[in-house]
């Protein structure tokens, strides 16, 4: 994304949140006519002060070789130069600080794109950083002894619906022998938290597993103190705040054991490895605390998996073929009581040999490098992506395919390639999916264009001051199960913005003044800005220019 066109710089406050874009910039040449520079300072949002050692990422969106980071010095001033004009990304970050981008309005916010143009120096830069928050507590037992050496997961959440993701960033975090926890360094956000304890377990990696296993356990405690992942409630973490009380009483429950066998694994015995895991199937959220209960079946298939508790689950095996470098899943479900349960089975889907060939809409480009077929599971927990780089006549192989619904993809250097058309049997490709069934030997055809359409222009607010930093998301018209066919980006400094590799079809153009990235995938949060989305209708090889207002969230 880059642009010949005059820069204008606005100093931006959000009640003292987050990084400032420039205060001056000064247009003059360096030595290197070509080269550009960014320079500037940190301070500390609370205090005012400098900010030392803070680290200044500058990430080149076209050339990753032409990223540099540098460390601020005494006075918190950094100077980045030598730069290659060109479209960036500009961060700041410190231990005890909240990471701030360039551009970015609020914590939440993606930051702008930052243009260089040829010979720009760009100075007066000032970032300020907010404190990262804390939270406390404590584990108790039923009887109200205090627990030491539980671990405290912290989930931080994003993205909602079909997109929404956990990540635990309080790794190897435990109470002390008074109970007590302290989590630091929390970015901004919203978190799950809950309380994991097992006074049995085995150290990781140290000792080898018991030969007996205890009958009753304590489950996972989430707050407000459940034990239904499904009822847990987030707790939204501003900068700089200190949460404490966040205190946990875990309930004994008896433990039982599954045991089964997979029938069909013996064709990867020789070749590859297997594991089989039990998953709760309540939430997503239960299901990142299942990763002590795995186990890897014996030769002949038998698995025994001890320490489970009463719930529903999906009981899955996956196994790995290392000459094809390829998964495969074999699932069930399973409902857990008091009560032991035996004899489970679970049996891998016969695989298939799919060949193709590839064939180019007005010629192969010049620039295709790394280009890459790929069959993507359309079903969510189905069986794994399959991809294969075509030879140079076109044709490829995937191999191990079982039968099911596949969303066609190309991955390559050249984001202007898209699968045109495609077709297998009597089966042609919809809305970018396939249909793959055992028997069916022929031939899988795709017609490939590298004419994709191009979707530029500016963000406005509605003060007709260009909006910088904020998302720009395509979004197909209904029906919307393709997540691929969305498109997203950020405005730079002037309000601009620029979006590629997109599919020609019906839109809708959105962008709002503050939204999580991700949000727009879930379609109960998008409704009430529907009305207000611009339609766009796109062709193969057009090149558009959009101008749009931007969508106030909150009144």
């Amino acid at each position: 994304m880059k642009f010949l066109i005059s820069v204008i710089f606005w100093l931006l406050y959000s009640g003292g949140l987050a990084a400032q874009t420039a205060l001056s910039s000064d247009n003059s040449a360096p030595l290197d006519k070509e080269k550009c520079s960014v320079s500037g300072s940190v301070l500390r949002q609370d205090t005012g002060e400098p900010l030392k050692k803070a680290k200044v990422t500058l990430i080149n969106h076209e050339k990753w070789e032409d990223s540099v980071f540098e460390i601020t010095d005494e006075q918190g001033q950094f100077l980045l130069d030598n730069l290659p004009p060109g479209s960036y990304s500009l961060s700041v970050s410190r231990p005890g600080f909240v990471e701030t981008s360039y551009g970015q309005g609020k914590t939440k916010d993606p930051g702008a794109v930052l243009t260089l143009t040829r010979g720009q120096n760009m100075t007066g830069l000032i970032f300020k950083l907010q404190r990262t928050a804390v939270v406390t507590g404590r584990v108790l037992a039923e009887d109200g002894e205090l627990v030491t050496g539980a671990r405290i997961a912290a989930i931080r959440v994003s993205g909602r619906g079909k997109m929404q993701e956990f990540q635990d960033v309080a790794e190897g975090t435990h109470t002390n022998d008074l109970g007590e926890f302290r989590i630091f360094d929390l970015e901004p956000g919203r978190y799950y938290f809950a309380a994991v304890y097992n006074p049995w377990s085995s150290r990781e990696g140290f000792d080898p597993p018991p030969k007996h296993h205890s009958r009753i356990g304590f489950p996972p405690v989430y707050y407000p103190n459940t034990l239904d992942a499904s009822k847990a409630q987030t707790v939204t973490v501003a900068p700089g705040q200190e949460t404490s009380a966040l205190d946990f009483r875990m309930q004994p429950a008896p433990l039982v054991t599954v045991s089964g066998k997979v029938l069909n694994l013996a064709p990867v015995a020789e070749k590859g490895q297997a594991s089989v895991t039990i998953i709760p199937r309540s939430s997503e959220l239960a299901g990142s605390f299942s990763r002590d209960n795995f186990q890897t079946p014996s030769k002949d298939g038998a698995f025994v998996i001890h320490g489970v508790y009463r719930g529903s689950y999906y009981l899955q095996a996956i196994r790995e073929d290392r000459e094809t470098r390829t998964f495969d899943l074999a699932r069930t479900e399973l409902e857990i009581s008091d009560t032991d349960v035996e004899g489970a089975i679970l049996i891998f889907n016969p695989h298939l040999t799919i060949r193709g060939q590839i064939a180019w809409d007005n010629g192969k480009p010049s620039d295709l490098d790394n280009f890459n077929v790929e069959l993507a599971p359309a079903t969510e927990q189905a069986q794994f992506p399959r991809m294969q780089a075509p030879k140079a006549d076109g044709s490829f192989v995937l191999k191990n395919v079982t039968e099911g619904e596949y969303y066609l993809i190309l991955i390559s250097s050249n984001k202007n390639c898209f699968a045109k058309s495609a077709r297998i049997g009597t089966s042609s490709m919809a809305d970018g999916k396939l249909s793959i069934r055992a028997g069916d030997d022929a031939l899988l055809e795709v017609l490939v264009s590298c004419r994709a359409p191009r979707l530029e222009g500016q963000v406005l607010t509605g003060e007709s001051l260009p909006a910088v930093g904020v998302y720009v998301v395509l979004i197909p018209e209904p029906p919307r199960a393709n997540t691929r066919k969305y498109a997203a980006g950020r405005t730079d400094q002037n309000g601009r913005f620029s979006l590629q590799g997109v599919a020609p079809g019906d839109y809708k153009l959105f962008s709002w003044d503050s939204v999580e990235e991700n949000d727009w995938y879930d379609d109960e949060w998008l409704r009430p800005f529907e009305a207000k989305g611009v339609s766009v209708h796109l062709e193969e090889g057009e090149r558009k220019n959009i101008d749009l207002t931007i969508i106030e969230t909150s009144p």
